[in-house]
């Protein structure tokens, strides 16, 4: 291993798998395999990927997969957690796999924030984090959050406290149909390729608009979002 102090910890399902979680169609799954962990692991921190059990996730390259244990999301990341605390680890940063734009600087960052903060985060766009950072002693302030529900930026700054905390850029991450009409028309890097993998898509099936507009309202169903503005067209 690299560091016997920091872990990147990815949460990452196989790109099939976690396609198939959010009902696209094939031609978007490349957006879900932008970051090649394996890569940042001469960085000066180790990549851990937990994944669920029988799963290849596209990082699959690294030495250090694991299965997820758990019965729901907290659970499966404290046991995570636990398992970097077990192997040595004082510092860890967990990112998942759905946002392009994440950069190994990110990660390094975040790590050396960590050296006078509690607390490093990456918020997304809907009030989320795609990145996370802590000293392992702090892992026990991370029980009860409520994940998945677009608090858990808010509930952590208020639990380590603003002036203990330290912050990424606001980012992108990739839930549903929207975020990829987001990410197309944003500034990012991926944009071009969002907005080709979507015309690809688009351009073939007659029903794709009314099924676009139904496969979103069940994602924000399945993932707790708010109904969608109508004032915004890419929603």
């Amino acid at each position: 291993m690299t560091s016997e102090r920091h872990a990147l910890l990815v949460f990452a399902n196989a790109a099939v798998l976690d396609r198939a979680h959010r009902r696209w169609p094939r031609a978007l799954q490349p957006l879900l395999e932008c970051n090649k962990f394996p890569a940042w692991s001469n960085l000066g921190f180790d990549v851990h990927v937990f994944t669920s059990l029988g799963s290849a996730p596209a990082c699959a390259t690294t030495d250090n997969v694991h299965g997820q244990r758990g019965d729901s999301f907290g659970e499966r990341l404290e046991n995570a957690v636990e398992t970097l605390s077990d192997l040595g680890y004082r510092k860890v940063v967990i990112v998942g796999s759905d946002c392009p734009d994440l950069r190994p600087t990110d990660i390094q960052q975040a790590f050396s924030a960590l050296n006078e903060r509690e607390l490093a985060l990456g918020p997304d766009h809907r009030g989320g984090c795609y990145l996370i950072g802590f000293n392992i002693e702090d892992r026990g302030r991370l029980h009860g959050i409520q994940w998945r529900r677009n608090t858990d930026f808010n509930e952590l700054l208020n639990r380590f406290g603003a002036e203990n905390s330290w912050r990424l850029p606001v980012k992108l991450d990739l839930d549903t149909w929207g975020d990829v009409r987001l990410l197309a028309k944003s500034q990012s890097l991926w944009r071009h390729v969002a907005a080709t993998l979507l015309q690809l898509f688009e351009s073939h099936p007659s029903s794709a608009p009314l099924r676009i507009q139904l496969l979103t309202r069940e994602q924000r169903i399945r993932w707790q979002l708010p109904p969608p503005d109508r004032s915004s067209p890419s929603l």
